[in-house]
């Protein structure tokens, strides 16, 4: 589970107090949709670890531009240039120097990976893991 990896890396990787950040979706898609199944999930993950191996929190990353659908692209290059600047980091203080866990329901190329991380990065924290439930 991903729980036990978690510990697992804790104790072998110095991967201590991490910060679980959902792949967010834009307003546009949260407004059509009702809901972020990732949000869904990592609350869930969060209720289940009850607070031992990391920290949640959805209010940090941010997507600022609707975007198309990644599942209607072919190639990770037209998916990459897709997702070019389209995520933020509001409140960067909560996560300088801080490993992240960053989760999302689904990666294929890993494109919305790449970016996300690229953002949180920049904005200052120490080390990203991507977690993904399905490829």
């Amino acid at each position: 589970t991903l729980l036990e990896e978690l510990s697992e890396i804790q104790m072998m990787e110095n991967f201590t107090d991490p910060v679980l950040i959902p792949i967010p979706i834009s307003k546009s898609k949260h407004n059509e949709r009702g809901y972020n199944q990732t949000e869904i999930i990592a609350k869930e993950l969060s209720i289940l670890d009850g607070g031992q191996s990391f920290i949640y929190d959805p209010k940090i990353l941010f997507k600022i531009k609707d975007t198309k659908s990644q599942a209607k692209m072919k190639d990770k290059i037209h998916r990459l240039r897709n997702l070019k600047g389209c995520f933020v980091v509001k409140y960067p203080e909560k996560i300088k120097n801080k490993n992240i866990i960053l989760l999302d329901d689904i990666t294929t190329t890993g494109a919305t990976f790449h970016e996300a991380s690229t953002t949180l990065l920049k904005s200052g924290a120490k080390r990203v893991l991507c977690v993904a439930v399905a490829h």
